[in-house]
């Protein structure tokens, strides 16, 4: 079979990679986005100095929309997004099928395996699209091609498919400007099947639609134009007051979006200290939260929000979904559908919906039952970077009380005492991983990466989710800047748990690991901390991105204790004490970038074939 055309990859790259829930290997395993894009992420390029952009939406049931644009100034660099998916999902298959919907450019799928264990390295091949086409593409395993840094890496070892631990797709024709690519499903395939024609979300919706009469559209002499005239022609006239003094329209994306409009009678039942409040310097920024929490990604009209259950809003918190005589989302009825404005779509309901303006750091001082973890981040001096000047998202597993005095003394002596610092940074990074990811997101994953670096297991036990071995208390709790599930146990990661007949104070800080799975293990920290910091400085969070790389330092010195070479605990110190003197918070960032990619570099030469 031949092999698929290669393409050089651009000054400017952007990924997006899809990920898939884990299934047995049948003919007929595939992922059909019928809940969007959760689980994704698009990591941007701008902390290697490039413009692109991107953005994932779900314009209607089951497709999920790829959006931005390409950049080719400063160099660019890459944009990724990354969800792995149990190794063994795609076993038995032949290839790749995808179901497709381009601009015409021609794209790179991307596959990368768990025998390979280098940044920026993966399988590649690439695939045309039609412009505005519904494309159904089979791209067999034999078309792809080993690549690092978008150079083909000879004698590299074949695809093997029992190993495929994520897919993706990659933009990179040297051609500046807009790109959209719309996807309907994504399966592996077998050489003895038929391709598939799968039902599209329109039809579905469609379908949905003549299932659900009630649905009322009112409004219909609401003339489509900006926001301002429709919402002044529909009564939602504190709207666009709050709006216009927030300044929120600043912050909304190019692209469609389905915004919930509260009507005047639902604002005038706020109080009017908590209006006042809002409409002061000091509570911009909640006012902020608040309306975002009204605005849905994509357009969503009431027809598809009755095949949902719950939608995220771009303040990132969640808002249930209950279909009925009356839709009603987020505990609030809505009262009008689809009113269109040049911008996408409005639902006038009759309620305010108020998510949770407070950080994981001030929820957690709220709740008695956390008071020790609260003072252990305190003391590890982590507390700031889960409060308001870090927007996050974190998904933070919080020990309760009861859980920190069932450890070994010795142990805990051992983490609070001052030398043991570093170690009680790397404890508390395993309980702390990059997004939003909900009890419903747990059950279909086996493991998730920390901020330590390390993975944590996840399985159910007797029905009941269990994470690194601890039952989840309570789960899904909002803030602002993430999730808390509450934990009965504290999880330690494999670098620290002591084993049998040992303490604390008997072993080594590195666990015993040879030199090489040593440097296997700090570049793995290094890729993580790379992945969680890109998109926070992209998104201009970048105080975020420097304590996200400052922790991950500090991580690596703990995980490394002796056994990490002096000169490496040298280089570590030297980039930690010099970004702590910068007070420009860019050039902080930098400094700990490179001192990142000095020690990623040394790991590479050392680190053999342990992984």
């Amino acid at each position: 079979m031949p092999r698929a055309r290669r393409t050089t990859r651009s000054a400017a790259t952007l990924v997006l990679v899809a990920g898939l829930t884990a299934a047995p290997a049948t003919a007929d395993w595939q992922t059909d986005f019928d809940e969007g894009a959760r689980g994704w992420q698009v990591v941007l390029d701008g902390v290697m100095g490039g413009l692109s952009s991107g953005r994932l939406s779900q314009p209607e049931p089951g497709i999920v929309r790829f959006t931005g644009r390409l950049r080719l100034e400063n160099n660019g660099g890459f944009s990724q997004a990354r969800t792995q998916i149990d190794r063994g999902s795609l076993a038995g298959t032949d290839g790749i099928e995808l179901r497709v919907k381009g601009d015409g450019r021609q794209w790179n799928f991307d596959i990368r395996t768990a025998n390979i264990r280098m940044m920026a390295t993966g399988y590649q091949t690439s695939f045309d699209t039609v412009d505005g086409v519904w494309t159904t593409i089979r791209l067999p395993y034999a078309a792809f091609e080993l690549q690092s840094f978008g150079r083909r890496v000879p004698d590299g070892p074949e695809l093997d498919p029992n190993l495929i631990e994520s897919v993706g797709v990659t933009l990179s024709d040297k051609k500046a400007g807009d790109f959209t690519l719309e996807f309907d499903a994504i399966r592996g395939y077998r050489e003895s099947e038929p391709a598939t024609a799968s039902l599209t979300a329109r039809d579905r919706a469609r379908d949905t639609v003549a299932a659900t009469p009630a649905v009322r559209r009112v409004n219909d002499d609401v003339a489509s134009g900006d926001l301002a005239s429709v919402a002044g022609s529909a009564g939602l006239t504190t709207l666009l007051t709050l709006v216009e003094a927030s300044g929120i329209a600043e912050l909304l994306p190019a692209e469609p979006i389905t915004i919930l409009a509260p009507t005047n009678e639902a604002f005038s039942r706020l109080p009017e200290a908590e209006v006042r409040r809002l409409l002061s310097p000091e509570g911009r920024r909640d006012l902020q939260r608040i309306l975002a929490h009204h605005v849905l990604p994509g357009r969503v009209p009431a027809a598809a929000a009755f095949g949902l259950r719950r939608a995220e809003s771009l303040a990132g918190q969640s808002l249930a979904i209950e279909p009925g005589p009356s839709l009603v989302i987020g505990g609030v009825r809505v009262l009008a559908t689809d009113v269109a404005f040049d911008g996408g779509l409005v639902h006038v309901i009759d309620g305010v919906l108020m998510p949770e303006t407070r950080t994981i750091a001030e929820v957690a001082a709220g709740v008695e039952d956390l008071s020790t973890l609260v003072a252990l981040v305190r003391q590890a001096g982590l507390l700031e970077q889960l409060g308001p000047r870090n927007d996050g998202p974190w998904t933070v597993f919080a020990p309760v009380n009861a859980a920190f005095s069932a450890l070994p003394r010795d142990l805990v002596t051992a983490l609070t005492s001052p030398a043991g610092r570093m170690q009680l940074t790397t404890v508390l990074g395993f309980h702390v991983v990059p997004g939003r990811v909900r009890l419903a997101d747990l059950a279909g994953t086996s493991s998730l990466r920390t901020l330590s670096g390390e993975p944590v297991a996840v399985g159910l036990d007797g029905g009941r989710i269990r994470v690194g071995g601890a039952g989840i208390a309570a789960a899904d709790i909002e803030t602002a800047n993430g999730i808390v599930h509450l934990l009965d146990g504290v999880m330690l990661p494999p670098s620290l748990a002591p084993s049998a007949g040992d303490t604390a104070h008997s072993r080594s800080a590195d666990g015993g690991m040879s030199p090489e799975r040593l440097a296997a293990r700090g570049a793995a920290l290094i890729e993580r901390a790379i992945e969680v910091g890109a998109p926070l400085f992209n998104d201009g969070n970048v105080e975020a991105c420097a304590a996200t790389y400052a922790i991950a330092l500090e991580s690596l010195d703990a995980l490394g204790g002796t056994a990490l070479p002096a000169a490496d605990r040298d280089r570590i110190r030297r980039g930690l004490e010099e970004a702590a003197r910068e007070r420009d918070v860019r050039e902080r960032a930098w400094i700990l970038r490179r001192t990142m990619d000095d020690l990623y570099r040394r790991f590479l030469n050392r680190r053999g074939t342990e992984a």
